[in-house]
């Protein structure tokens, strides 16, 4: 199932499994991302009576205490933006909810790991509307989230008792102590009636869009019509993808980039559920110095931090920039992948390199099986990602990684 234990470190892990964590941690998308790889122009829209897909937008008091306990957690990112209130709450907790948010805190030091975003993923197998709806998730979670986590892409049977066991009891002692110290009270008075007021004019601008046709043209399989967006108050500056055709975003990104995020998320996972054969097949690049040299060197904070990780997300980047070309919202994928997360997105540069020589974006098919024919054909050994890469970002960018 999922779950906030990572086993493998970024210099040494092992690609024959992809641990539950690390397709965790693929759902984890900052904004600065976002903004490197959209632009301001307005992308074409269709007629709302002849599209598919089908927009809902929502707030969630439950899922925004969830995702809060990263800043709780100290997350640089997010402690960044919600510093003041998270001080503010740590010195209202109880002795028991203390002790456990430091034990959540020395396991996400420890592991590497975004708290918030993947705590956001697995509470939302179940109700998010209220800070009881997740208390009781906490305290009943093989009734109330392993059903729903059982049929997400992220389930794990291997991580499911440990994180039940070991996690959420703790996780549990935190959201007891923010209702205690008032979170749901703050949350109704200050955030509600901006997630409100940002609600309806999303909604509205996100139902001109018909995205799902392309992503099932490129995916090669078909997708539920329907998608969720959480609006949050204490997600900066992460796009979180959730269980299901969802997403949780911050209510303050402009409208492209909610479009935009939507159109990343929808992506994941680019490859076959439960297939790990393509982490096997890619070992001499896993083990390169100059790919090790990316995982180890990027901040860890953004996320991202192992090969499966960095591989799925490069394939979704790679993907999502086919579409942005395709409706207008492309800023120049040389440009992107140089400065996103600090331009250790190499890897989707080369990726999405490849699917232009092929001219997949105009052809479509079945992404999987495009990339295996891709490593069939030698494209992924060191030498060539690093030759395609620079195509698209220039030579010393790609220098840059292992340069010493």
């Amino acid at each position: 199932m999922i779950i906030l234990r990572q086993s493998d470190n970024a210099a040494g892990v092992n690609a024959t499994t992809m641990t539950a964590q690390q397709r965790l941690n693929m759902s984890i998308r900052t904004l600065a991302l976002l903004l490197v790889i959209c632009s301001a122009t307005p992308a074409r829209a269709g007629p709302e009576d002849d599209q598919s897909t089908r927009w809902h937008v929502q707030a969630a008091a439950g899922l925004d205490a969830i995702v809060f306990i990263g800043a709780l957690a100290g997350n640089s990112l997010q402690y960044e933006h919600y510093g003041a209130e998270a001080d503010f709450i740590r010195s209202r907790l109880d002795g028991k909810a203390s002790a456990a948010l430091e034990r959540l805190t020395e396991f996400a030091e420890l592991h590497g790991m975004l708290i918030g975003p993947n705590l956001a993923l697995i509470f939302s197998a179940g109700p998010v509307q209220s800070l009881d709806d997740v208390i009781a998730s906490a305290r009943e979670p093989d009734a109330r989230l392993r059903p729903g986590l059982e049929k997400s892409e992220y389930w794990d049977p291997r991580e499911w008792t440990s994180v039940r066991d070991e996690t959420l009891p703790d996780v549990l002692a935190v959201l007891l102590g923010l209702r205690d110290a008032g979170f749901e009270s703050y949350w109704t008075e200050t955030a509600a009636p901006i997630l409100g007021m940002r609600i309806e004019a999303t909604r509205n601008y996100l139902q001109r869009f018909d995205i799902i046709p392309e992503h099932e043209r490129l995916l090669g399989r078909t997708l539920d019509p329907e998608i969720d967006v959480f609006l949050l108050y204490f997600s900066k500056p992460y796009g979180i993808r959730i269980t299901g055709q969802r997403f949780a975003s911050h209510h303050s990104y402009p409208m492209y980039i909610q479009l935009q995020t939507a159109i990343h998320e929808m992506f994941h996972p680019p490859f076959e559920r439960g297939d790990h054969s393509v982490y096997e097949r890619l070992d001499e690049l896993r083990t390169d110095p100059w790919m090790q040299s990316i995982l180890s060197g990027h901040d860890p904070a953004i996320g991202y931090n192992t090969f499966p990780e960095l591989l799925d997300e490069s394939a979704t980047q790679a993907l999502d920039q086919l579409i942005a070309e395709r409706i207008g919202f492309d800023q120049g994928p040389g440009a992107r992948w140089r400065n996103a997360d600090g331009g250790m997105h190499m890897l989707a540069a080369a990726i999405y390199q490849m699917l232009r020589e092929d001219r997949f974006g105009d052809t479509g098919g079945r992404f999987a099986e495009w990339f295996d024919s891709a490593i069939d054909r030698g494209r992924f050994t060191p030498a060539e990602v690093k030759r395609r890469a620079a195509l698209v970002v220039g030579q010393d960018a790609v220098d840059r990684w292992n340069s010493e």
